[in-house]
């Protein structure tokens, strides 16, 4: 028989108090103390708010960092060389010809002008912070519901994959702020800030760029958050949720080297 999870609303919810003037401090908690952020609404309904506040923070910041880093000259002449490299490629693998590469260089070259990569940087940053949040919610909710039993609402799940998104908020400020230092976007808070010039054709770069620190923050206070839900050792989850992540990255990898 699996394990229940149920919520309860405190006088504090009833009587209408706003807490809209604590949400600061909640996320504050998040980056700092999980623990105690997560065990002040264990038991308390869901609020969307938990999720939309930071869920917007992160996309807001992820837009800023495409409007900044595609008005960066350096990051854009990476983009130009990694285009040039990848149809040189297909020149010398024989699946262009010379004629056909310089055609095809100047149609793809309307489509890395800055203008074109904010905007599709900007809609991309809409799309992939909404589909993560939606994704490890759901992650979250299985994970709890047939590993290990405990029926935990879908909507305190989101509410966990919210409040974490603040993690992402600031590691957009982060990497912003070292692709604008480094000139390449694959510049992070991780190993790949070792190599002197990081090149993102290379595999073992790409490989490198994934191993941040604000990543597997992200991932802790995932596995601390659904921790306090499921009374589980964070280490647990922790270990299955940055396992699963490392392999989704490990395949994506792998993909990407073969078709290079």
């Amino acid at each position: 028989m699996s394990a229940g999870f149920t919520t309860s609303e405190t006088p504090s919810e009833t009587s209408g108090a706003s807490d809209s003037s604590h949400i600061w401090a909640r996320l504050a908690d998040v980056l700092c103390a999980p623990g105690t952020a997560f065990d002040a609404i264990k038991f308390q309904p869901a609020r969307w708010k938990h999720s939309i506040v930071p869920l917007t923070l992160a996309i807001a910041l992820s837009i800023i960092q495409a409007l900044l880093i595609f008005s960066d000259p350096a990051v854009l002449q990476e983009i130009a060389v990694q285009r040039e490299h990848a149809l040189e490629k297909q020149v010398e693998s024989g699946k262009l010809s010379r004629a056909q590469a310089n055609r095809a260089g100047e149609v793809s070259e309307r489509f890395v002008r800055p203008a074109f990569l904010k905007v599709v940087g900007s809609l991309k940053a809409v799309g992939v912070e909404a589909l993560r949040w939606a994704c490890v919610g759901l992650e979250i909710w299985a994970l709890a519901r047939w590993w290990f039993g405990v029926r935990l609402p879908l909507s305190k799940a989101l509410e966990i994959a919210g409040l974490a998104s603040v993690v992402l908020a600031l590691g957009a400020i982060v990497s912003t702020l070292l692709i604008l230092i480094r000139g390449t976007t694959l510049a992070n808070l991780g190993p790949i800030l070792l190599v002197t010039e990081p090149d993102p054709g290379r595999v073992r770069d790409l490989a490198l760029s994934t191993l941040n620190v604000i990543s597997l923050w992200y991932w802790v206070v995932i596995a601390c958050g659904a921790g306090r839900f499921m009374e589980k050792p964070v280490s647990t989850l922790a270990a299955w949720l940055i396992g699963t992540w490392a392999l989704f990255k490990f395949g994506s990898l792998l993909l990407i080297a073969r078709m290079t």
